[in-house]
């Protein structure tokens, strides 16, 4: 356990920051990504200024306070804020900070003793462009007394894994004037120019970062808290990779507690042991809110690439049910959201489908099934037919056995398959059409749906709605080819849906696969959890339904 480790954080009012909170854990490394202006940064001064300097130690420490990091300024004077901190070490305790009347509370010496280190932006800044004189660089070598023998060739292999090259030697370096006079320097092994030694100046900006922050987790005594800010800055991305690698192991190595603030956008494939919180930004309230892990959401703001938000595949019977489909997305506004939607061609297929994905997934949380609602619409058909095309599929089975596994397979098959909501099992084309009469008896129909029925009605002999609506499409075509009755038929049903939308009945019909994929989007955090008062109206709805089918 790290020492007065902080386990959590309650940012109840800092600027624009309300009711943020994040559970730390006591040993590793945190990373808490967000866009540009999301309050990275007010999170980590917050963190670093809960402690006091720790006594009987020869590292140089600075005193963070709020005082340094909260100044006024025109338009703001922190007068509210409000941070609490859970710290836990001998005794557990909630310590609360806040500014009162110009004045932050608790007073300084009233703090825990604990080592922090805060690595800012600023801090690897390269030393040229601070400390630029006409005056030819000459300086003093010195080796790092914190760093001898063993220690000191940890360092730099640790620098030479993370840079991809070798370095032999490193040490402090002096001048006597400029901006910059106590800094260090480096020797590396060039395969064309041998071995060079240059002050820090000449490094770049990227590999100087390198050497600041490796050389202050080295540093750090064991249960430190090292808070480290866009450590990707300057940085490619494989040796971003590597320090994040470095930075892991070093804090299970030492009990340190390391936050980092990023928009790396290798956090969301990153498979160590990192706990990461991201900031999300209310585009139309700029209110600002955090939640643990980093959704396709937070991706998408971050990198700007849709492909981060397409996650939802949906497989459906037919073009009509796709189009349909496609229609309830745009009224929901997730349409950005799904990467496909394909057909089955019949309610066969599709259970086949749904066996399929999860015999080769573990994870079907983006995966939607949608039937017609007029074949297997109970919980028990649709099990039956799920058990037709699952079965025992060789020796390859996990331990808990194959029964376990096949029936753990069979339940998750089923629960991916919603329906339409149909009250006498009707397909969509039988569905559309009934409700297309009651429009033009309720004289609510337009002139070209009322033509299309007189069609309808006229064939002889009467056919199936499935078969009425191709002959009607065959009708209207200009051309035989199969291609084009197709794309006639498609353009027909996208006028029926238009009209069939705008009825009572659509609503209801609907409402099964409305649900399913808001879950589904909430669950993925690609939408805000639905506020309560909503969530009841879901549930109404439903009972509405039940009742229904139960007259």
């Amino acid at each position: 356990m790290a020492n007065n480790a902080i386990t959590r954080l309650k940012i109840h009012q800092l600027q624009r920051l309300r009711d943020i909170e994040l559970e730390l854990p006591e040993v590793g490394v945190t990373a808490i990504v967000g866009v540009n202006g999301s309050g990275k940064s007010t999170i980590m001064r917050a963190l670093a200024c809960t402690f006091q300097p720790k006594q009987r130690i020869a590292l140089k420490q600075e005193d963070y306070r709020p005082q340094k990091f909260f100044k006024s300024y025109e338009g703001c004077d922190w007068n509210g804020s409000s941070f609490d901190v859970d710290i836990k070490g001998d005794q557990d305790e909630t310590r609360v900070f806040t500014k009162l009347e110009g004045a932050w509370q608790p007073l300084p010496q009233n703090r825990f003793q604990r080592y922090v280190k805060l690595i800012g932006i600023g801090d690897a800044v390269p030393h040229i462009e601070r400390d630029a004189e006409d005056e030819s660089l000459e300086y003093v070598k010195s080796d790092f007394i914190e760093l001898d023998g063993p220690r000191l060739l940890s360092y730099l292999g640790e620098i030479g894994k993370i840079m991809d090259r070798s370095y032999p030697a490193a040490g402090h370096a002096k001048k006597n004037s400029g901006a910059i006079q106590s800094f260090l320097y480096a020797s590396l092994d060039d395969r064309s120019l041998g071995k060079v030694t240059y002050p820090s100046h000449y490094m770049g900006a990227g590999e100087q970062k390198i050497f600041e922050v490796v050389r202050e987790v080295f540093l750090a005594p064991k249960g430190s808290l090292i808070l480290i800010e866009e450590p990707e800055v300057s940085l490619h991305n494989k040796a971003m990779h590597d320090l994040l690698l470095f930075l892991e192991e070093q804090a299970e190595k030492k009990k340190l507690q390391v936050v980092i603030s990023t928009h790396w956008l290798g956090i969301k494939s990153w498979k160590g042991r990192l706990c990461t919180y991201s900031l999300n930004v209310d585009k139309a309230t700029d209110a600002v809110t955090c939640k643990k892990g980093l959704a396709p959401a937070d991706q998408h703001a971050l990198s700007g690439h849709l492909s981060d938000i397409k996650k939802i595949t949906i497989w459906v019977e037919d073009e009509l049910a796709k189009k349909i489909v496609d229609h309830l997305a745009n009224e929901l506004n997730v349409k950005k959201f799904i990467q496909k939607i394909g057909v089955a061609y019949s309610a066969s297929n599709l259970f086949s489908v749904a066996a399929g994905i999860v015999i080769d997934r573990d994870n079907v949380d983006n995966v939607m099934i949608v039937g017609d609602g007029d074949v297997a619409t109970s919980l028990e058909e649709k099990r039956t037919e799920i058990e037709k095309r699952i079965s025992m599929v060789g020796e390859n089975m996990p331990l808990d056995g194959p029964r376990v596994w096949v029936e753990r397979k069979r339940a998750q098959a089923t629960a991916l398959v919603t329906e339409f909501h149909a009250a006498n099992q009707e397909n969509p084309e039988s569905f559309f059409l009934s409700v297309a009469q009651e429009l033009r008896d309720a004289g609510k129909a337009p002139p070209w749906l009322i033509e299309d029925l007189g069609e309808i009605a006229r064939m002889r002999p009467p056919p199936q709605p499935k078969v009425a609506l191709y002959e009607l499409a065959k009708m209207k075509c200009e051309s035989d080819a199969p291609a084009d009755i197709t794309n006639e038929l498609g353009s027909l049903h996208a006028r029926l849906i238009g009209a069939i939308a705008a009825s009572e009945r659509w609503s209801p019909y609907v409402e099964p696969v409305s649900s399913r994929l808001k879950q589904m989007c909430e669950a993925l955090n690609l939408l805000p959890p639905s506020p309560p008062q909503a969530a009841l109206q879901v549930v109404a709805a439903a009972g509405a339904i039940q009742a229904a089918e139960a007259i």
